[in-house]
């Protein structure tokens, strides 16, 4: 008869992935992190609801012809910050795909834009990271 050698831990088996701990953490940190998300805006809707009505009330007097110029603009005027980008990877020696520069353009905009006080330096800090890549 042939005994198996008992399980010392050291043998082959399950290797760890390298994944982390537990997923099931993962999954609860992922929950309460969008329910903080939903909570706080829901808590600058209340806070805000006279502002916001008077946004909304701005919006609804809008000129579209003069809104839709302005989208183009900006579009543009991204497009143009974009190319300029890659010009400068291009004349590094390194090229880099149309599509890929705009969305690290585009997303370092929205960081910049949408985060107080250091936006700007997170921004560059962020589409330096993005281009070494």
């Amino acid at each position: 008869m042939n005994a198996a050698p008992p399980d010392t831990g050291h043998g082959p088996g399950p290797q760890p992935t390298g994944t982390g701990a537990r997923p099931g953490i993962r999954r609860w940190v992922r929950v309460v992190i969008v329910v903080l998300a939903i909570a706080v805006l829901i808590t600058v809707i209340v806070v805000d609801r006279h502002t916001l009505a008077q946004s909304l009330s701005a919006i609804g007097g809008l000129d579209l012809r003069w809104f839709a110029l302005a989208i183009v603009c900006e579009c543009l005027s991204l497009t143009a910050f974009g190319l300029s980008r890659r010009r400068l990877l291009r004349a590094d020696g390194h090229r880099a795909a149309f599509g890929s520069v705009m969305a690290i353009t585009y997303a370092g905009n929205a960081v910049s834009m949408s985060i107080p006080f250091a936006g700007a330096q997170l921004a560059a800090v962020f589409s330096y990271q993005q281009f070494r890549r």
